[in-house]
């Protein structure tokens, strides 16, 4: 499931939680505490801390470290937007398998240039033909 996906079943069962437990407004004349907005900040810190633990590991353990180490915790949108990013980045660039990574040399056959495609075995490290 990518980020997208989890994030969006996430915040459904917040909707549903929000439905069901109202956060306490003060109700005291004059009232500068503003204790309805510092529940409402502990609320969102805690469902970012929900979601980035909720990653999955092998795509986004270095992103989840990155954002854990930032103070303050970026806001919920904001981490969102950084898993999309890294999706994103992900699709452009695919991690490369343990086969190895292809090279081009061009050699000259009676004459003619003739292009002979490559791949480094990661295991052995020796180049080996592909057709």
């Amino acid at each position: 499931m990518n980020a997208g996906e989890f994030f969006s079943k996430l915040n459904n069962l917040w909707n549903e939680l929000t439905n069901l437990i109202k956060v306490p407004i003060c109700t005291c004349s004059g009232c500068k505490c503003e204790v309805s907005s510092k529940i409402m900040g502990m609320y969102e810190e805690d469902r970012a801390h929900q979601f980035i633990l909720g990653l999955n590991d092998d795509l986004y353990s270095t992103l989840r470290s990155q954002i854990l180490a930032l103070d303050p915790l970026p806001l919920l949108d904001q981490i969102f937007n950084m898993t999309k990013q890294e999706d994103y980045d992900g699709s452009r660039h695919p991690k490369r398998n343990n086969r190895g990574f292809p090279s081009m040399r061009a050699t000259r056959n009676g004459g003619k240039s003739k292009v002979a495609r490559y791949v480094v075995d990661m295991d052995t490290k020796r180049p080996f033909a592909t057709k």
